[in-house]
């Protein structure tokens, strides 16, 4: 699907893929303007530091390079073709040994402007108005470097505050260690409306128990940490999920590391890991649309999160960012604003960290609209395709209930907007179901597939135009 959004709306890209010579591993780096195929570099994997074995014993002391002349020669080709406002990369699949490497960062010496990442779904993004809703889940396991947690999550919140002007309400679940600090800093729900922050006690969360320390592959809703804030939000819509904490990975899955509980972090050994399913789950039960990463440092530990953040690009649509402790606090308030904002804000510049986005995302900066919006005939080769698929997911679509927050100690939360209501959950919920069918179509060719994917986009479309009027 990156291809085909690669050449639908003529990005200027660089494609990054594995390859083979003699059973040796190379990246292969091909420029593209649209369908053009302009310049291609092949550098060996090992010269980029990239290890035949995705352990953290071969990552331990990694440190990744791109020698400068094989991106000059690659900038170049693609200066000729385009001002460079924004380079798009598209990741190939490659079991994890491509997501590990910061692009980004070592691009950005050479190629001026923005560098995001191209989803691998086709639906257009749904622009969010009024308050966001953002939940922020920050944890320091003690199985990893310690890191002041309430620091880093005020000093997001500030950041998020500043950018998202059109207001925001954020939810915050921490570690005990971080709840006092929190919740002092936030007594009043923050400092002046349209923004509103709520800080849960996690002693709420010991009827949970503690979570696993192996990264699973079920996609049922089993961390702690997961289960405290699906009832403690009650049914609430959210806009995004942050996460605050280190990462892990093996040879197959990426995965967040929180402290065993939020109110357990006595474990030196080992952390709490939750990988990409259970995270679909969950992200799918809040219907989020966007979700985020903060690396609270760099190192081995980051990498998990970005083969995490890779997992979750192949898997459901959305904004998928990823930034760094070294990454500017500033960008991340930038991209915050470039995709939630009411009106146009330009994205993040020089490679500051990792964002996956629509490329509509940069729509209402374009003197034109980059597509007009389709209609959907009966005689559609993809409206058979589209009723049966409405019909699976009224089945499948799960409702949430409709009720309050009883936290004793989340502090100043609003009255219930019609945005949070059980009714809106369902309906992203839906969404998010819709945009999950796009990748289902992922390979497919010929009329019915091109059918369906302009079914989807009508219907996306419709699911789009009553959220905004609901809002």
């Amino acid at each position: 699907m990156a291809g085909t959004i690669r050449d639908e709306y003529r990005l200027p890209a660089l494609r990054f893929s594995m390859q083979f010579v003699k059973r040796e591993p190379f990246v292969q780096i091909r420029a593209y303007y649209g369908r053009d195929k302009l310049e291609e570099v092949s550098v060996p994997a090992a010269e980029i530091g990239i290890n035949e074995r995705l352990s953290v014993r071969a990552y331990q002391n990694v440190e990744f390079r791109l020698p400068r002349h094989h991106i000059q020669k690659l900038a170049d080709a693609l200066s000729g073709r385009t001002d460079l406002e924004a380079v798009w990369l598209q990741i190939d699949r490659s079991a994890g040994f491509l997501a590990v490497v910061p692009w980004e960062r070592l691009l950005a010496p050479v190629i001026p402007g923005a560098i995001l990442r191209i989803p691998n779904f086709l639906v257009d993004p749904a622009f969010i108005e009024g308050p966001l809703e953002i939940v922020i889940c920050a944890s320091a396991p003690a199985a990893k470097e310690f890191y002041p947690v309430a620091d880093f999550t005020i000093s997001l919140i500030e950041r998020i505050q500043q950018a998202v002007v059109q207001g925001t309400d954020i939810h915050v679940f921490s570690d005990r260690d971080a709840f006092h600090s929190l919740r002092a800093r936030f007594a009043h729900g923050g400092e002046t409306l349209p923004h509103r922050v709520s800080v849960y006690n996690p002693e709420r969360a010991g009827q949970f128990g503690s979570g696993g320390s192996e990264i699973s592959e079920s996609d049922r809703l089993q961390s702690p940490w997961l289960r405290w804030i699906e009832t403690e939000l009650g049914g609430r819509s959210i806009d995004a999920v942050h996460f605050i904490c280190p990462g892990f990975f093996n040879s197959e899955h990426g995965s967040i590391a929180l402290a065993r509980s939020p109110i357990d972090n006595m474990d030196e050994r080992w952390s709490h890991f939750v990988a990409s399913r259970e995270l679909c789950t969950f992200l799918g039960d809040l219907g989020a649309g966007s979700v985020a990463f903060g690396a609270p440092y760099g190192g081995i530990w980051s990498l998990g999160l970005r083969m995490l953040a890779d997992e979750l690009a192949w898997t459901r649509p959305g904004p998928v960012m990823l930034y760094e402790a070294r990454d500017p606090i500033d960008a991340v308030a930038q991209a915050y604003r470039f995709l939630f904002w009411e009106n146009y804000a330009p994205p993040p510049g020089r490679g500051e960290l990792m964002l996956y986005c629509h490329p509509r995302r940069l729509e209402r900066h374009a003197e034109a609209p980059f597509l007009e919006s389709p209609t959907l005939s009966t005689k559609s080769p993809g409206h058979e395709w589209l009723q049966a698929t409405r019909q699976q997911l009224a089945r499948s679509t799960i409702r949430l209930k409709d009720r309050e927050p009883d936290s004793a100690e989340a502090t100043a939360m609003p009255k219930r907007s019609p945005k949070s209501s059980a009714e809106l959950s369902w309906a992203r919920t839906n969404q998010l179901a819709v945009e999950q069918a796009w990748i289902e179509l992922r390979g497919q060719e010929g009329a019915v597939a091109r059918g369906a994917e302009k079914a989807l986009r009508f219907l996306s479309e419709l699911q789009n135009k009553y959220l905004k009027e609901q809002d």
